[in-house]
């Protein structure tokens, strides 16, 4: 995965001078750019996505998160962001 994301530019790996086995990831310039354009356009999409398959009454935390697994299994989250994104973004209820 590493090796791709340096193929697109997006980090640089330097290996360690004192052990080979040992590789130290940065991001580079563009992929702090893509990072900061992912927190302004696709994050809140994906945020909203999460509280439409949450929705609902409020409720312990073991309950929510089962019902969360099982309306993730009937509309997966990319599939909820495409829906929302469609709608403009409006967060409504699948």
């Amino acid at each position: 995965m590493l090796d791709k994301l340096e193929a697109e530019g997006l980090v640089r790996s330097t290996q360690s001078a004192d052990d080979k086995r040992v590789r130290t990831i940065g991001l580079t310039k563009s992929g702090r750019q893509l990072i900061s354009q992912s927190k302004r356009t696709a994050w809140p999409l994906i945020e909203a996505a999460v509280a439409d398959a949450c929705a609902g009454p409020a409720q312990p935390l073991l309950a929510v998160l089962a019902a969360l697994e099982e309306a993730l299994a009937v509309q997966p989250l990319n599939s909820r962001a495409e829906r929302l994104r469609a709608d403009g973004g409006r967060h409504a209820p699948a």
